[in-house]
């Protein structure tokens, strides 16, 4: 519904969100695919996009009556920097939020019949959040395309109007935050992303590629695009670092992702060296002795101490070692 991903086993085009379809010709725009871990099922994506790291098909079996999510995560290293969070719409946010969001209105996902109320019980909000000036982030969990899919499936009659729905919210939000004066400073972005995607009966939870492919968009003032590429792919758990990298946060301790490399053509090459590297030793945490992905971090953690910061090859060495960490 955003990016021409190529899908073999569809015969039809499926509608797009039109504002995104626009902005992503844009330099403000970013565009990638993010692969998720089956289950693909609603909590253990959300746990994957704020810990960094593939939840267990045990989550599925916690999907309903989910507990806190205690481990490390973006919540908890937001919350240690002092962020302010307002949170509406999915009510398995506040669920398993282990902090208390600075205003929030959850809803129930499970009268998947609704596909109306669920979604406006999140726009009402809308107005007076973008005047206020007292949150640093801002979750918005819509549900009504799920719930359609659920109902009648990707090609619905009811799919496209959902998506022009969608469409005027996210421009709306863009527009009203880049018109406002900017907080501390700070230039602002907005990111849609999917949890899951979405079979071709509709519903998801399995492997194929329809539910395990989700679009990334992310637009900010701050990015400058030189040219447009097809849709490059990452996997869900990158989202972690690569949003404590945007916000200035802690990667959270367990996550296997690494920041998106797009997201660093924003700062200057020798800080782009030390987002890498700081990726790079939270990555290095986690391994085996014997991995095989070591020898390239110690290379890469040589020549930057010798002085070779602006050196490609350090910085392709700290891109390979991400790489193979996974």
């Amino acid at each position: 519904f955003v990016l021409d991903i190529q899908q073999p086993t569809r015969d039809a085009q499926l509608p797009k969100i039109p504002f995104l379809v626009d902005k992503l010709k844009d330099n403000d725009t970013f565009g990638c695919v993010l692969k998720c871990a089956p289950p693909t099922v609603t909590l253990p994506r959300i746990k994957a996009m704020l810990t960094g790291r593939k939840p267990t098909y045990l989550d599925v079996i916690n999907n309903i009556n989910s507990d806190k999510l205690l481990e490390d995560s973006l919540l908890l290293q937001w919350n240690a920097s002092g962020y302010k969070v307002v949170m509406f719409g999915d009510e398995t946010w506040e669920r398993i939020s282990p902090v208390e969001f600075l205003r929030s209105d959850p809803t129930t996902s499970f009268f998947v019949s609704d596909y109306t109320q669920v979604d406006l019980n999140v726009t009402r909000h809308l107005d007076s959040e973008l005047a206020a000036d007292d949150w640093d982030i801002m979750i918005l969990h819509y549900l009504g395309l799920d719930h359609i899919g659920h109902l009648e499936g990707p090609d619905s009659k009811l799919v496209a109007p959902k998506l022009e729905e969608m469409s005027k919210i996210i421009q709306n939000i863009y527009t009203t935050l880049t018109r406002k004066q900017q907080k501390d400073g700070l230039a602002p972005a907005v990111l849609v992303v999917g949890d899951h995607g979405m079979a071709d009966g509709g519903g998801h939870g399995g492997a194929t590629l329809q539910e395990v492919l989700v679009p990334l968009v992310i637009m900010s003032p701050l990015l400058n695009k030189n040219e447009k590429e097809d849709p490059i792919e990452y996997l869900q758990m990158d989202l972690a670092p690569s949003l404590s990298f945007l916000m200035g946060s802690r990667i959270p301790r367990t996550s296997n992702g690494r920041i998106i490399n797009e997201l660093m053509n924003t700062i200057p090459i020798d800080d782009q060296q030390d987002a890498q590297f700081y990726n790079a030793q939270q990555l290095k945490s986690l391994l085996n002795p014997d991995s095989s992905a070591l020898p390239l971090f110690e290379e890469a953690s040589m020549q930057m101490k010798n002085g070779k910061r602006t050196d490609d090859q350090a910085s392709l060495m700290l891109k390979s070692f991400l790489e193979t960490a996974q």
